[in-house]
């Protein structure tokens, strides 16, 4: 049985627990409760407990007669991929499209979740971060996704595609760089700043409708079985609120508050 094992919380690890449910992965979800990280300064030495390099998310994977170890979220998320992804398994990718998959996993995860979890601990980052930054990387993920929407259209109109309206970083179907992605408007999102988003970029509300509307993750959104903090911060719930009225101080809200 594989084994996901992060926080009592969605940060790094959430994508990776949407990509198991999405593409139905037996898993064991080993979740450590956020009042056990008094005892984490010992428990990440055991590399058994928290990898090579003591820290969380591990992923344990069975493999035939092995059980494999993975650690570092984008590290994981290709390795689910690679063992589990549909479109992966019925035609192995190649070297260049195995590139370009990382290249746009760490873009998502590197540029746009990370900076964003960070936020939620340092209130000051969230102009700089998600006023400025944000939109810089998401002007470039809205142009990706304008491409690929010409390329499935003409998929379809030749008759080689039968979905017209799927639409993902890489294709008509969902590949790990899009579970980041939605993970980090979803961020936005929880924290109250995606309007002002969606309003500048449709093509990503439009990614975050297709992949919310997925029947397997969309049935995990609403089990109850996610963990309703975003991260361990212990003033999330205060942070998020100085988030809001952070950028609604420098006009990033319209004036009817989207």
């Amino acid at each position: 049985m594989t084994t996901l094992r992060y926080w009592d919380c969605q940060g790094r690890g959430e994508p990776l627990r949407m990509m198991l449910e999405d593409w139905e992965v037996p898993y064991t979800n080993e979740v450590i409760p956020l009042e056990q990280e008094a005892e984490w300064e010992e428990r990440r030495n055991y590399s058994s407990f928290a990898g090579p390099f003591g820290q969380l998310p591990v992923l344990e994977f069975v493999e035939p007669e092995e059980l494999r170890t993975v650690v570092q979220t984008p590290a994981i998320a290709q390795y689910i991929a690679l063992k589990a992804d549909p479109a992966w398994l019925s035609k192995p990718p190649s070297v260049a499209e195995l590139t370009k998959t990382l290249a746009y996993g760490n873009m998502a995860y590197e540029d746009l979740m990370v900076p964003l979890l960070k936020c939620i601990f340092n209130t000051s980052m969230a102009v700089k971060t998600i006023g400025n930054g944000v939109p810089r990387v998401l002007e470039r993920v809205e142009e990706i996704l304008s491409v690929v929407q010409e390329d499935v259209t003409g998929a379809f109109a030749a008759g080689t595609l039968s979905e017209e309206d799927s639409v993902y970083l890489l294709g008509p179907l969902p590949a790990y760089p899009d579970y980041l992605l939605f993970h980090a408007i979803s961020v936005l999102k929880d924290i109250g700043v995606a309007s002002p988003i969606f309003k500048m970029f449709p093509n990503v509300e439009a990614h975050f409708t297709s992949m919310q509307q997925r029947p397997n993750l969309a049935s995990y959104l609403t089990s109850g079985r996610r963990p309703q903090r975003i991260t361990s911060c212990k003033t999330e719930a205060k942070n998020k609120r100085v988030i809001v009225d952070a950028l609604q101080a420098v006009g990033f809200f319209d004036a009817a508050g989207n």
